[in-house]
């Protein structure tokens, strides 16, 4: 019932305009109802109320990537990565913003920092294999595709990346 939960989150806002929660998800709610401008608007006011959010700025940095405006964007990511002190999901999403905005030499700075403050994750892991192997750096990604087998050997796609990358 969208009518009905944009009520409540206003009338959750008229009551208390500093809950920041409520604010995201009607933000969230209207950015689904493509309403963007109206999102920005709540965003915008989420910002003022907490400046450094981490949610706010990556949720700025989204709308603004969808809105085709990179600038806005890569700078509302970082500061959202910046501000992340646990977990990974805004470090992560701006190195894959750099590299799909066409800074992938960036994209692997950040990833690669970000592989040292959680060594064996992954999905970092597999984004610099690919990056790597993109800018031509083949040992590099070779090596990072390497330990992706050792940590899950059961893996066909992480073979298969290795593999390819030791053979060419």
């Amino acid at each position: 019932d969208t009518p009905a939960a944009e009520k409540a989150y206003r009338e959750a806002l008229y009551l208390n305009p500093q809950l920041l929660p409520a604010r995201l998800n009607l933000a969230d709610l209207l950015r689904t109802l493509g309403r963007e401008d109206e999102a920005r608007e709540q965003l915008l006011l989420a910002l003022e109320v907490a400046p450094r959010s981490g949610d706010t700025l990556h949720a700025l940095g989204l709308l603004e990537t969808r809105n085709k405006d990179p600038e806005k964007a890569l700078s509302y990511l970082m500061q959202a990565a910046r501000l992340e002190t646990s977990g990974t999901r805004h470090r992560f999403v701006y190195a894959i913003a750099l590299h799909d905005l066409g800074k992938p030499t960036e994209a692997i700075k950040e990833l690669q920092s970000l592989l040292r403050a959680v060594p064996g994750n992954q999905e970092v892991l597999l984004a610099l294999a690919n990056y790597s192997a993109e800018l031509g750096q083949r040992e590099q990604a070779a090596g990072y595709a390497r330990q992706l087998t050792e940590m899950a050997p059961g893996n066909r796609n992480y073979q298969q990346l290795y593999q390819q990358l030791t053979t060419q």
